[in-house]
């Protein structure tokens, strides 16, 4: 019998090691030498199984605007962060045509909106869910999350048919999420969602930690000079090479405008009048590309501008905000705050066909309604039919007795609406033109305003209504409708038409000239 040996099984052993042991050295050297092979973390924050439907995405409306906001304490390290999940608490299975935006910020909480104009867009796309569960967004460009500041989210649904019941697991921190949501029309990206919420959705945070990109992105991205068909692009920072794209109008996709180009900065022309676009600048470098920077503006609309509100919803360019006037709004101290209700659209009590119209009722009601920025020129007016009714019936007459609160002003800014100046005021209170006596009949009274003196400026109007004031008796409908910003013209048009004695092959036609 052969005599085992030990020494054979010795060496073998210690020569496996000697070979794992020059692997795990040639491992580490190549980690160190190649640099960027970190790992990479997700931070779960949130313990929450409450559900709610208003953050990250409104699920119980057709378009929603959130914000949620993370801290440097809670995430804990600098990174780049290349996916977010949020946890979906229902069955049902779901698309929801999405943009995702992030920002470094100081903010402590969202007791006050942040605009996400100036925020990066990470993520443009659908995100599709088939039952309960973490939902994962995987980003189209990794954030360079900075470690110190706290962390800004904010997602813009555009249309998905909404649908009830809880649907997103959230934790109630005060004031660390925003909302707005409504059925009718998409939020523009300036939108700062309205509400202020402690549910705050639970989250997952993929992260790289150790830093930034090794090509710095541009610092700074800006639109200036808009015209209708016109804009100029002006950049900073960042590696001295760029690429530059753009979407809007018809494009719905990204498009090349510049490659590898040394400029920072570009003239853009031959812009749809009326329409946004989003435009975004990357750095080059050696080492590859950065992460983009962002940028979303609106041309002007052309004169002349005709508005007959034949939808249910704002048109195009239009807005609507929810702000008491008073004269800190006139003169810049006080914003105006944005909303999806007050005024809305469609027929009612007899007057006109489709137009805008506004319950003013109460004791908050104080709504805007405003018109797309234009340029003016010389010989300009705007006018427009109104009428007033009651909230119920058909060509129903208020109350004149009542409503001594109630008013209705129309109002010009000249400078983006930082300030606003009254064109026109119609009140209960000692005005030329009463509230009360606003007409009550199918084709309303017409108004027309002269702009001239506001030629080679660019203005918005608003058409603002207010009732401060809950009084038994005092709830009626005023009515707009047939809105034009237009040249005014040498024969005047006849205003005031109506039928009346209407018989099988008869009728009486009035007009005012």
């Amino acid at each position: 019998m052969k005599q085992k040996n030990s020494n054979n099984r010795t060496r073998t052993a210690d020569s496996r090691r000697s070979v794992t042991g020059r692997l795990l050295l040639l491992s580490l050297l190549l980690f160190t030498f190649l640099g960027g092979a970190r790992a990479q973390t997700i931070v779960e924050i949130g313990d929450g199984t409450s559900a709610g439907n208003y953050t990250p995405i409104g699920t119980y409306y057709s378009y929603s605007i959130t914000e949620q906001l993370y801290t440097a304490e809670e995430i804990g390290t600098a990174g780049n962060i290349t996916s977010i999940g949020f946890y979906y608490a229902v069955a049902t299975a779901k698309e929801f045509p999405i943009t995702v935006y992030m920002a470094n910020v100081d903010a402590e909480d969202l007791s006050t909106g942040i605009s996400l104009a100036d925020a990066e867009l990470v993520f443009d796309g659908t995100l599709s869910v088939t039952g309960a569960g973490w939902a994962t967004i995987d980003l189209d460009t990794p954030f360079a999350y900075d470690g110190t500041s706290n962390l800004l989210i904010g997602i813009n649904k555009g249309y998905c048919q909404w649908f009830s019941g809880n649907t997103w697991y959230y934790t109630e921190v005060n004031n660390m999420a925003r909302y707005s949501r409504n059925d009718n029309n998409a939020y523009d990206l300036s939108t700062v969602p309205g509400t202020a919420t402690n549910n705050r959705p639970n989250i997952q945070i993929a992260i790289t930690a150790g830093g930034g990109p090794v090509c710095e992105k541009p610092a700074t991205l800006e639109a200036s000079d808009v015209t209708t068909t016109s804009a100029v692009l002006t950049w900073t920072g960042g590696s001295g090479t760029y690429n530059v794209e753009y979407m809007g109008g018809s494009v719905t996709e990204w498009t090349s405008y510049l490659t590898n180009t040394t400029a920072t900065s570009a003239n853009l022309s031959g812009l749809t009048p009326g329409t946004t676009y989003q435009y975004r600048v990357q750095s080059v470098c050696t080492e590859g590309v950065s992460s983009w920077k962002s940028v979303s503006f609106r041309t002007l609309f052309d004169i002349p501008l005709i508005e007959e509100f034949a939808t249910i919803s704002a048109p195009t360019g239009w807005t609507r905000y929810n702000t008491l006037l008073t004269d800190d709004v006139l003169n810049g101290i006080t914003a105006l705050t944005s909303y999806s209700a007050g005024w809305n659209f469609g027929t009612s009590n007899g007057v006109f066909d489709s137009h805008a119209k506004l319950n003013i009722y109460g004791s908050s009601c104080r709504y805007w309604l405003v018109t797309p920025t234009l340029v003016m020129e010389d010989n300009v007016q705007i006018t427009f039919d109104m009428a007033l009714t009651k909230y119920s019936g058909t060509l129903a007459e208020i109350d004149k007795t009542l409503g001594a609160d109630d008013r209705f002003v129309v109002l010009i800014t000249t400078d983006g609406g930082a300030t606003w100046s009254i064109l026109r005021e119609w009140n209960n209170t000692g005005s030329e033109y009463v509230y009360n006596n606003i007409a009550c009949s199918a084709v309303g009274e017409n108004v027309a305003i002269d702009l001239s003196s506001y030629a080679g400026q660019s203005i918005a109007v608003a058409f603002y209504g207010e009732s401060t004031v809950s009084e038994n008796g005092s709830d009626n409908y005023l009515h707009i409708d047939n809105v034009s910003i237009d040249y005014i013209p040498d024969c005047a048009k006849p205003t005031g038409v109506a039928a009346s004695n209407v018989t099988a092959h008869e009728a009486t036609i009035i007009w005012t000239s």
